[in-house]
């Protein structure tokens, strides 16, 4: 996700403090290039599919909130589209599916994707 550098410190805070309730461990944390991209992969014992979700949709949550976007270079594809109105807000979010349903009228470019 990207995070603005002011928002850095909480968002890895949020982070290790998720990945510890959901007894989970970091694979890898990075902060990549300017502007700030953060990464985090994180892993479980099996079983623990639920935590890994829940401390990714926190993680994007908390950038989210830290003025941050979910996805700095790949898009929001299914797994986050869940949160694209959390980013946008409804407003931003009714606007994308318009400009959407103008551009592809049929539907056939990535459909369902970024909550559009």
């Amino acid at each position: 996700m990207g995070v603005p550098l002011g928002g850095l410190a909480a968002v890895r805070a949020t982070a290790r403090a998720l990945v510890e309730r959901h007894g989970l461990t970091f694979v890898e944390e990075g902060l990549w290039h300017w502007p700030e991209l953060y990464s985090v992969v994180v892993s479980g014992p099996p079983g623990s599919a639920e935590g890994v979700r829940a401390t990714i949709d926190g993680v994007c949550a908390a950038a989210v909130e830290a003025g941050g976007t979910l996805e700095y270079c790949h898009g929001v594809g299914w797994k986050l589209a869940h949160l694209a109105e959390r980013e946008h807000g409804a407003a931003g979010l009714a606007v994308l599916r318009r400009l959407k349903a103008a551009l592809d009228p049929a539907n056939i470019m990535n459909p369902g994707k970024g909550g559009l």
